[in-house]
């Protein structure tokens, strides 16, 4: 007897996965009345087979007469391998509405349900579909949406935290919980800036939105980095750059202040910059420019902590920048060469200074092995 139920069982889950969609609703009654026991598989058969809404299928399965409540609702139903046409596991689509009425049976839910609840709504979230989720809604499910914090890759970009009117402690937390900062960031920090959210007394510790600041406003960048409210540990080498030219553009004027910030800036790159030697040749002129605006005695140290960054680790080594060839023609098959940083640096510092301000100020030329064209320069010098 006990066979035969589990096998009309099976039949009865069958038809509802196979019948017309004329007979659905009479499949469902019958399976109920004769199998409610049978409620997950049908659940999961109406959201993997049948494309239903999870709203629409649990309203479908109580019409016909299944109880239906937070039982329902597992893993084995949301991921689901018995139902899937290739065999592999199928992994249900929820709207919008599903997860508001998944989020009425919050405190019921088992937490492995909880936590793919809380992934697949960030994915939602993620997605192109998720760019007009209105802020009030968000925030009255943030417990769902908080419940398991999100891998890298499951970040959202900067673009999903504008626009959701919530208060600057909600808005900083959702940043740093679940937002990637290392997106375009320059709408963002335009809003915040609208809203008072990175007022000038405060420090910015967060790269993302120094880099997204710099590029929207150079010259506050530029002032809040010689005022001291920009806190950089290990900047990525794009936003180090950016800032360098932001200071060389600035028309803030060099006190004392300003002075002692911009060499702390300049022995922060001296210290973390050392591999990114392109991108810190790009920034030889900049900063130099700077420096050639500061007093003889307020230069000495500067100059001395910015020719560290064109040094390799062992004495006498220079590291080695990608530059585009003298005489490279569109012939050339490989149309840049290597060439000493320091070198290069040097040249440039002596333009920008003067040689005799270098002496001393800097490692000598003669425990660096340099090109004979810049012998030559710097003999005419």
């Amino acid at each position: 007897m006990k066979r035969a139920t589990w096998r009309s069982a099976r039949q009865h889950v069958k038809a509802v996965r196979t019948c017309d969609t004329e007979r659905l609703e009479q499949s469902l009654a019958e399976a109920a009345a004769a199998f409610p026991g049978c409620a997950e598989r049908v659940l999961a058969v109406l959201i993997h087979v049948r494309a239903f809404s999870l709203a629409d299928a649990l309203d479908c399965m109580k019409a016909a007469g299944f109880r239906v409540g937070h039982a329902l609702l597992t893993l084995e139903v949301f991921l689901s391998s018995s139902h899937a046409h290739d065999g592999r596991q199928s992994e249900a689509r929820l709207t919008l509405a599903d997860f508001e009425l998944a989020f009425t049976f919050w405190d019921k839910l088992d937490d492995a349900v909880k936590a793919w609840l809380s992934v697949s709504f960030v994915r939602v979230w993620q997605s192109p579909a998720g760019a007009g989720l209105p802020g009030p809604l968000l925030f009255r499910l943030k417990e769902l949406w908080q419940h398991t914090p999100p891998t890298a890759k499951q970040r959202l970009p900067p673009a999903r935290a504008c626009g959701l009117g919530r208060s600057k402690e909600e808005t900083f937390d959702l940043l740093d919980s679940h937002v990637d900062l290392n997106g375009d960031t320059t709408a963002l920090v335009g809003e915040l800036l609208s809203r008072g959210f990175l007022p000038p007394d405060e420090t910015l510790g967060r790269h993302g939105l120094i880099g997204g600041l710099v590029w929207t406003r150079p010259e506050l960048a530029a002032e809040r980095l010689l005022a001291g409210t920009i806190a950089l540990d290990k900047p990525q080498p794009t936003i180090a750059r950016a800032l360098a030219a932001a200071i060389a553009d600035s028309s803030s004027e060099l006190t004392d202040r300003a002075v002692k910030h911009f060499g702390r800036f300049v022995d922060l790159l001296s210290e973390s910059l050392p591999q990114s030697t392109n991108a810190a040749l790009a920034m030889a002129g900049p900063l130099l420019a700077v420096a050639a605006r500061l007093k003889e005695e307020e230069r000495r140290p500067i100059l001395g902590a910015l020719s560290g960054i064109y040094l390799g680790p062992a004495p006498g080594e220079t590291r080695v920048a990608e530059v585009v060839h003298p005489r490279a023609e569109a012939w050339f098959t490989n149309r840049t060469v290597l060439q000493p940083s320091y070198e290069i640096f040097l040249d440039t510092a002596i333009r920008a200074i003067s040689l005799r301000e270098l002496v001393g100020a800097v490692r000598p030329v003669e425990s660096f092995r340099v090109s004979r064209g810049f012998q030559e320069r710097l003999h005419a010098w």
